[in-house]
């Protein structure tokens, strides 16, 4: 192999490595009201009910991608982090109330995502989380962001992009209330 065949090569490589860390974020924002959390759920005082709505803009935008995203999905893979980490209440023990209004959606179509990968843009999820006590007093309340940009025939598949973004969504509301501070949760461990 010729030197400029192998930088050639070296270049590609370094380069498709850049790519796919990028391809996949998430970030979790919060207002300067709820800068922290002031509390944190736990086995003493779990959160009982998660609902997950969605505005009419982001249910415009299911209905464009044929409803490959699923909001039933997206409550159970948070059920799911919150049961991992023992942050969700067992049956008929009441508990808190989580309120997730997805505020925007975006699904590549299969053949965008396994042609063109990261060129196609990134699928994406955005929402709002609140958490609420029985009275209806709001105890958190913060801004959660994910997206998943790779693609071709292994990353491009609908169900590996829109599981990626259930848990990783999942996986920030629970980071929210694992060690002091923010960061995302581990409890993907389930894949």
């Amino acid at each position: 192999m010729s030197l400029q065949a192998g930088r050639a090569l070296k270049l590609g490589l370094a380069l498709w490595a850049v790519v796919a860390l990028a391809g996949c974020a998430s970030s979790v924002q919060r207002s300067e009201e709820h800068r922290t959390a002031t509390f944190k759920p736990s086995a003493e005082f779990p959160i009982g009910t998660i609902n997950v709505s969605a505005t009419p803009e982001a249910v415009a935008k299911i209905q464009e991608a044929k409803k490959k995203f699923d909001p039933d999905r997206l409550r159970s893979a948070i059920e799911y982090a919150l049961n991992f980490d023992k942050m969700y209440a067992k049956p008929g023990q009441g508990g808190l109330v989580m309120d997730v209004t997805v505020t925007r959606v975006r699904v590549r179509s299969s053949f965008n995502a396994v042609m063109w990968g990261p060129m196609a843009g990134n699928d994406a999820v955005e929402g709002e989380v609140v958490v609420k006590d029985v009275t209806g007093k709001v105890l958190d309340k913060f801004a959660v962001k994910v997206s998943y940009a790779l693609g071709g025939f292994a990353g491009g598949q609908d169900d590996t992009r829109t599981g990626y973004l259930y848990d990783a969504f999942a996986d920030e509301v629970v980071g929210q209330y694992k060690a002091e501070g923010s960061g995302s949760s581990k409890s993907s461990a389930r894949k």
